[in-house]
């Protein structure tokens, strides 16, 4: 085996030079009716092309194969694309010969890529992963395997759906198990191994690289990241993935169905589409539900009943609010930095880390909880400081209920709303 010819791509065994050299030119003739117009770039199997479809009058795709798998089987599966009609994968028109080489003509999709938008917003994903989703329904229905999906082969189509693409390495499901190809980051264990799986359970391998790609569309990472590619591999086979809400808490709803998906045998796997995207739909709505529940407020204070004495004062003014307590700065660190909390409320002398360390790690997140500091010695200097470290206001003992009140309003939207809705009622 070999590193393929774009660097992320596993191809088999070397392709003889005469069959994977052809190269097509501006103005060239495909098959009498498809005009070359210019280089679009590489897929996993072949160069792809812009041309234009002189019968209908439109522009096409064109994509000239480079395979080890003999021209009849090419055609065969070519021919099968052909049949599939669904909006959520790239059309075929036509599989063709051109320089003694198989080009497919396809259908033109012109919003790029999903390598080019990741992470999206939750919403965005779970449309994206829907889509994805039905096009893998189609193929799979087919009897066919796509073995190389990744971000970079689902297209956008004019009004942001996926489509499906790149059949460069599709095989049927009911051939004998492929040698290793499509591209490390997204392999299956079985797929790494050269594991024998049961004719049912190899479109497993699609899912597994489904749940690959989810993960990075979320978290814009993927779950197995290395330099060298090997060590993904290796890491497919031997280390658990991580969970989403390692990287960003409040993607937890969708722990459990990514997690379905990146099991490392593939008869524990969830490999049924239908299930699959009523799930994702669950999960998105435990998650707009969890963006309107409490927020969670850390008061971080040494000593306990100060401590007391302002999450009393805190629960009078906004009644609801989910309160987590620590007596030292490391443990109100770790909580800020992996976004735990919605708001920190930190002691000046705090051991461990103090305010103004915990502010200036808060001020460098990309999405930082707000932090108030509370000082019972502290001077104009040291809330001059903590301002310019970005602490969002200074509470003072003994804690005012007037002025707790106004600093919730201020940095929690949901005590504001709260706290006009009451001002209506009364």
């Amino acid at each position: 085996m070999r590193l393929g010819p774009d660097v992320e791509t596993w191809a088999a065994p070397t392709v003889p030079l005469e069959r994977a050299s052809l190269v097509l030119h501006p103005g060239e003739r495909i098959a009498g009716v498809y005009e070359v117009r210019e280089a679009l770039g590489r897929g996993s199997a072949g160069r792809v092309y812009l041309a234009h479809d002189e019968r209908i009058d439109r522009p096409i795709a064109l994509k000239v194969l480079e395979s080890t798998r003999s021209d009849e089987e090419l055609l065969r599966e070519g021919a099968t694309l052909a049949r599939l009609t669904h909006p959520n994968v790239v059309e075929v028109y036509a599989l063709v010969r051109h320089g003694g080489r198989p080009v497919l003509a396809m259908e033109l999709v012109p919003g790029g890529s999903l390598a080019e938008v990741a992470p999206g917003s939750p919403e965005d994903v779970v449309y994206w992963l829907d889509g994805v989703l039905s096009g893998l329904e189609v193929l799979h229905a087919a009897g066919l395997v796509h073995r190389d999906l990744k971000p970079a082969n689902v297209l956008r189509g004019a009004f942001g759906e996926t489509k499906l693409s790149d059949f460069g390495l599709v095989a049927r499901v009911d051939d004998t198990a492929p040698t290793l190809e499509g591209t490390p980051a997204y392999c299956a264990p079985e797929v790494v191994r050269g594991s024998s799986v049961p004719v049912h359970l190899r479109v497993a391998a699609d899912y597994y690289a489904l749940g690959v790609m989810a993960f990075e569309l979320f978290a814009g990472r993927r779950p197995f990241e290395h330099d060298d590619p090997f060590e993904v591999l290796r890491s497919h086979v031997q280390e658990p993935p991580p969970k989403l809400s390692d990287i960003q808490p409040s993607l937890a709803p969708f722990d459990a169905w990514v997690g379905s998906l990146l099991e490392k045998e593939p008869s524990r796997r969830v490999i049924d589409a239908g299930r699959l995207r009523a799930d994702l739909l669950d999960a998105l709505r435990q998650l707009r539900s969890s963006r309107h529940a409490a927020p969670r407020v850390l008061i971080a204070e040494a000593d306990g009943a100060r401590g007391d004495r302002l999450e009393r004062v805190i629960l009078e003014v906004c009644p609801g609010l989910q309160v987590v307590r620590v007596g030292d700065g490391v443990e109100a660190a770790r909580l800020v930095e992996r976004g735990a909390v919605d708001l920190a409320i930190v002691g000046l002398e705090l051991p461990g880390h103090g305010a103004m360390e915990l502010c200036a790690l808060a001020r460098a997140l990309p999405s930082p909880a707000p932090t108030l500091v509370t000082m019972q010695h502290g001077t104009a200097r040291d809330w001059a400081l903590a301002q310019a470290l970005g602490a969002r206001g200074c509470l003072l003992e003994p804690y005012s209920r007037d002025t707790v009140e106004v600093a919730l309003r201020h940095v929690l939207q949901w005590c504001a709303t709260r706290g006009a809705s009451r001002d209506v009622e009364s």
